[in-house]
């Protein structure tokens, strides 16, 4: 059967993967799915952010930070998305207090999205942001 979507997350941060825009394409050129990243957005650069969005079709950026405000490599991703509407439709970032790790992926974490839901817009550890909702 072919897949619906793939999500690259790991157990680690994906972006730490020497290959990763490679292994991307070679994803792209298997099957013509829709690919989501999920990252804590710590390592994204101006370069490593550029070349992932000319293939991704989602950035999820996981955000950890006490007093909830993107750290600095999130604002930088903000700035450029708001100078590009393709960018800014393919990225998300998700506030965290740094607390709210999710160290079981398995889906026993007390703030799983799933049993918090996602707050579009909302305030708060876990709301999810489109990127234009945030200034950086």
């Amino acid at each position: 059967p072919r897949p619906d979507s793939i999500t690259l997350s790991g157990s680690g941060e994906p972006t730490l993967h020497a290959g990763l825009e490679a292994l991307i394409e070679d994803i792209q050129s298997a099957c013509d799915v829709p690919i989501t990243l999920i990252t804590n957005g710590s390592l994204l650069d101006r370069e490593t952010f550029e070349g992932l969005m000319g293939s991704l079709d989602k950035l999820i950026i996981d955000n950890y930070s006490d007093d909830l405000k993107p750290i600095s490599q999130v604002r930088e991703v903000l700035k450029l998305c708001k100078g590009n509407d393709k960018w800014r439709s393919k990225t998300v970032v998700v506030l965290r207090k740094k607390s709210e790790f999710r160290n079981n992926r398995a889906g026993r974490a007390p703030n799983r999205p799933s049993e918090r839901g996602p707050a579009p817009f909302g305030d708060g550890p876990g709301a999810w942001y489109p990127a234009p909702a945030l200034d950086p």
